[in-house]
């Protein structure tokens, strides 16, 4: 398996660390590394948001998946016939 060089970079800035979190899972299902930064921060707010963070090649993908997620779930909020 071949290494990729690059860099850490914020997909995302969350006031609710287990919105954050849940971003996090969702992209490491889909096979994308992602860190919380402040996970242990019980007092995240919009001086201190929690970062999601992934690598840079990975930034556009990450993005997409989390869009698409969010559609699905505003669809479903709304009751759209699938």
């Amino acid at each position: 398996m071949e290494d990729k060089a690059g860099k850490l970079v914020v997909l995302d800035k969350y006031n609710c660390l287990m919105d954050a979190e849940m971003d996090k899972n969702l992209l490491e299902a889909n096979g994308i590394a992602a860190m919380v930064t402040e996970e242990n921060n019980p007092f995240n707010t919009t001086f201190n948001p929690a970062r999601l963070m992934v690598m840079d090649y990975d930034l556009e993908l990450a993005k997409q998946i989390i869009s698409e997620a969010a559609e699905n779930t505003a669809e479903e909020e709304n009751g759209a016939p699938e």
